[in-house]
This record gives structure tokens, sequence and C-alpha cells, in this order.
């Protein structure tokens, strides 16, 4: 097989495509030249990217995943087109106006909770809705990119690497938890996704080594921690 075919048959979505210099277009093109059929969301104050995509060939749906039923709306919609759905990839992210310029004492409540909200929960909502598409897969998987912010204290990068950092424990427990009897497996690659920081703009240029990573998510067995019965 053709290293453009290895995700032949494969259809998934892409959560949180913003631009083209975003890591979210850039893991839709990867699975895309590899041939898998895939979908995106766009959050609406990227809607001048819409017609774009469309011309790309995707089919593109807005999503605000602070308004309530839009991302249950996205995955439903998504599923239905089709028929089933071998991956979910959420790189959705909010940065509250000016947060990263002031105290990360001086968000507001507000902020915080829509930070949180994109940044995380939109991943839990859309894996509970996922839930009835994935299960019709024989290699299901749900995959969340992370940051080394998570881990370690970055300059200018307070409330994301907390949102970030409470990403990769959703996703913990979510293997943990709530794989259940459908097989479904969740990952994280960590802090590399394109050979750079997911922080920084996508090296475009490594092309190996971005697919590398996305081999070992969407092909590969991957180790989880199961629930034991």
């Amino acid at each position: 097989m053709s290293a453009s075919q290895l995700l032949a048959d494969k259809r998934g979505l892409v959560l949180g495509v913003s631009s083209r210099d975003s890591v979210g277009f850039h893991t839709a093109e990867e699975l895309r030249s590899h041939g898998a059929d895939v979908n995106v969301t766009l959050r609406p104050s990227s809607s001048g990217f819409m017609a774009e995509l469309a011309d790309a060939g995707y089919a593109p749906l807005e999503l605000d995943a602070l308004a309530e039923g839009s991302v249950q709306r996205a995955v439903r919609q998504v599923g239905e087109r089709f028929g089933r759905l071998d991956f979910l990839v959420h790189t959705l992210v909010h940065v509250p106006d000016g947060a990263l310029g002031r105290p990360l004492t001086a968000l507001s409540a507000r902020e915080f909770a829509d930070a949180m909200e994109v940044g995380v929960r939109s991943l839990l909502v859309a894996a509970e809705h996922a839930r009835p598409w994935l299960e019709k897969s024989s290699s299901p998987r749900i995959v969340a990119l992370l940051s080394g912010g998570a881990d370690f204290a970055m300059p200018n990068y307070h409330v994301v690497g907390m949102v970030k950092a409470a990403l990769s424990a959703a996703i913990r427990y979510l293997a943990r938890h709530d794989s259940g009897p459908t097989g479904v497996r969740r990952r994280h690659p960590g802090d590399r996704v394109f050979g750079q920081p997911a922080v920084q703009q996508p090296d475009r240029r490594s092309v190996a080594g971005r697919w590398r990573i996305l081999q070992e998510l969407l092909l590969k067995q991957p180790t989880t921690t199961r629930r034991k019965r």
C-alpha cells in the first residue's frame, strides 16, 4: 500500500481549525494526504476562512464551543454525513482577549471559565456525542493535541498552560473510566505535533516527523489504561 493510502477508508473530524497556520488545519491536511476523509470545524471569528476551506474540498462547519449545543450539532452532522467516525481530533483552544498580557490573577471568573469550556469541556462533550459514530468503527480513536505549557511554566502562556494541563487529565480519565465496551482508545501525542512545540507555528517542512506521530495515533494499537472488569 502506498504511503498516500495508509488512511484510505478512514473517516473523521478535526475540531478547531482557525486559519491556514493553525495546528488543526495542518492536522486535517496531513490526514487527507494519506487517504482519510476529513471534515473540520471553524470558529465563528474565522468565518472568512470558510470559503477557502470549501474550495480545498472540505465541508467546514461553524462551531462556537461557548454556545450550548454547537459541539453536539457539529459532531452529529459529520457522523450522519460519514456514517461512522474512525477518529476525532481535538485542537480547540480559547484565549480571552488580552489575557496573556495580564497577570494570571487578573483573569475574571468568566474569562477563566470560557477558556476551560472551550479547551477542556468541549472534548468531553464531543466524545460523548461522537460515541454512536465511533462505535461503528473497527479502530476508533480520540486524539487531543497538547503543549509543553501543560507541564512547564512558559512565558506569556499561563491560562493556556492550565487549560492544556486540564485537557491532559481529561484524556487520562476518559481512557481509564469511559472507554467501556466500545473499544474507543484515547491518545495524546504530548507536546510535539509537527516537529515544533504546539504553541509555536507548525513546521510544515517536517512531513516525515508529522506523519510518524499521526501514524502512531491512528494506525498503531495504542497503549491505554483500560477499566478493569
